[in-house]
């Protein structure tokens, strides 16, 4: 077997080229440690012999020979450094492979951390996402809660009377014309007695038709409206108020256009105001039923 050689600074020296050279100056186990270390050994020397005691095998020594014998199992090997022992015993198994187990361990180590990391994000996101959701819950049925409590804003109709200041009570006419309108008090009294007719004045304008206001608890306010009316009178429904002339002339359109009739031969009109209803129902001629929203 040829003489081995070691790899030394970029230069093939032999055992006794090194302990000449390079290894002079140390001692004679720092110079085999260093040939050791060059020839790929990780462990010394020792711990190379007893990993092979241990798998039964024996060194054996020959004088002026460099070459490491080892006889066992049946078997005699040799090796030119004890790189190539250490080599022999991680290929059979019979030593762990530090290294390589370290790379596994940091390798491990390493994907445990980013697992975990991972981890970490993927629930700070779930949270982050659960809160939004919660928040956007939150916000929708905030918002139905406020648009179920509204009420929906009819449109004005055209003619109505707009309402004045809420501390006036229902039908009651504004200051300038007070003397002039005829109030409507929602009482009991008043819903069981027929209001009394108009006085001279008032009968002069409506000649032989005179105007007449009844009011009921059930069935609201009824008006019967001749031709000439007396627009002083306001009955005020929900948060409209609406003159006796805009109540008939309301009933004339219904009775024109809704049913299809001549309104030229409405020779009678009487409205009956249902405010909890918001209606008003009218009768023409004293037989011909409608009635329209408010």
């Amino acid at each position: 077997m040829a003489e081995p050689t070691y790899k030394w600074r970029g230069k093939d020296l032999t055992y006794d080229q090194f302990m000449d050279g390079p290894g002079a100056k140390l001692s004679t186990d720092q110079a085999e440690a260093a040939l050791d270390k060059a020839s790929g050994a990780t462990k010394t020397r020792r711990a190379l012999q007893r990993a092979m005691t241990a798998a039964g095998y024996k060194k054996v020594e020959k004088a002026g020979d460099r070459t490491i014998y080892f006889e066992g199992n049946g078997k005699s090997l040799s090796f030119g450094t004890y790189g190539e022992v250490e080599k022999f015993l991680l290929e059979n198994k019979l030593i762990k492979d530090e290294k390589a187990e370290a790379a596994k361990a940091a390798a491990e180590k390493k994907a445990k951390a980013k697992a975990k990391a991972d981890a970490k994000k993927a629930a700070e996101k779930k949270k982050l996402a659960d809160k939004k959701a919660a928040e956007k819950a939150k916000a929708k049925a905030s918002g139905s809660a406020q648009t179920g409590s509204k009420k929906p804003r009819r449109a004005p109709i055209a003619g109505a009377v707009p309402a004045q200041s809420k501390k006036r009570s229902v039908g009651t006419a504004p200051k300038a014309d007070a003397k002039k309108s005829t109030a409507v008090k929602k009482t009991t009294a008043a819903a069981k007695k027929p209001v009394k007719p108009v006085k001279k004045a008032a009968a002069k304008t409506t000649a032989k038709k005179s105007t007449a206001v009844k009011t009921t608890a059930k069935r609201g306010r009824t008006v019967s409206t001749p031709k000439n009316l007396d627009d002083n009178l306001i009955i005020k429904v929900g948060k409209r108020n609406y003159t006796q002339k805009r109540l008939h002339d309301l009933a004339l359109d219904t009775y024109q256009y809704d049913m299809g009739k001549d309104p030229k031969k409405a020779k009678t009109v009487k409205t009956t105001v249902l405010a909890d209803q918001k209606k008003c129902q009218f009768v023409v001629n004293g037989k011909e039923k409608g009635e329209f929203n408010l």
